[in-house]
């Protein structure tokens, strides 16, 4: 009888291609996919089995392990925020200019008589509105309670974001307040990843053939959502035909 155990059982892998060319190319040291994630259109064999161009988001958690591009605990490209460090200063207490910076250039706010958290809110909001009446601001602002939060409509690594009161230091720190937007590591498998051990149990399991970068076969890649595509793509990869979006 041949031998059933998931995790010693020698069966055909059909052989996948997941890059076109030698270059470009970068490899991450050896990952740990979080036990459970399936390839759900495995046809070959089973779900359990992920075959090679799996797409691998860090997990939300921040434990370091991976998950399925398309997993609800995937993570996802962060805004850059800023927040004042006085709250509902009084009457005049803010009085003066607000510059706001960022990727997408600059712009001045003139606070008079904005006493709460909220006016000056909705003061940042109608100056960054002005800008270009037709196109999206490129900042929002909100009352956070105890705190106003400035905050950048872009994501993601490259995007950036500054406040500084000229007068008024206090508002947000003698040298401004800056933050800056932040891309999820994002992986794509190059071997066939086998999720249960030799007792058929699901487990986390590590996998050492993983790329950063690379000039991917976009036909075989599995599980890649745009918010995926875009950080391999910022990163230098190059898609080889146009690549079927998940999620």
């Amino acid at each position: 009888m041949a031998n059933l155990i998931p995790g010693l059982n020698s069966f055909p892998r059909p052989a996948r291609r997941v890059t076109t060319a030698k270059l470009p190319r970068e490899e991450a040291e050896e990952v740990t996919i979080l036990s459970g994630q399936v390839d759900s259109g495995n046809s070959a064999f089973r779900t359990s089995f992920m075959r090679p161009g799996m797409v691998l988001v860090e997990h939300t958690d921040g434990s370091g392990k991976y998950v399925v591009g398309t997993d609800t605990n995937a993570k996802h490209q962060t805004q850059a925020a800023v927040s004042t460090l006085v709250t509902n200063p009084g009457s005049g207490g803010l009085d003066g200019v607000v510059t706001i910076e960022g990727h997408w250039g600059s712009f001045t706010v003139t606070l008079s008589g904005s006493n709460t958290d909220s006016a000056v809110a909705a003061a940042i909001i109608a100056a960054a509105a002005a800008l270009n009446p037709e196109s999206q601001a490129p900042i929002t602002a909100a009352d956070t309670t105890g705190e106003v939060t400035i905050t950048n409509h872009d994501r993601g690594a490259g995007t950036w974001l500054k406040a500084s009161h000229a007068t008024v230091t206090g508002m947000f720190g003698a040298s401004g307040q800056s933050s800056y937007g932040v891309d999820p590591d994002v992986l794509v498998t190059e071997k066939y990843v086998d999720m249960l051990n030799g007792a058929a149990a699901s487990h986390d399991s590590a996998s050492g053939e993983v790329l950063r970068v690379g000039r991917f076969d976009a036909s075989n890649l599995i599980n890649l959502t745009a918010e995926a595509a875009a950080v391999l793509l910022k990163r230098g990869s190059l898609f080889d035909g146009t690549p079927t979006l998940a999620g």
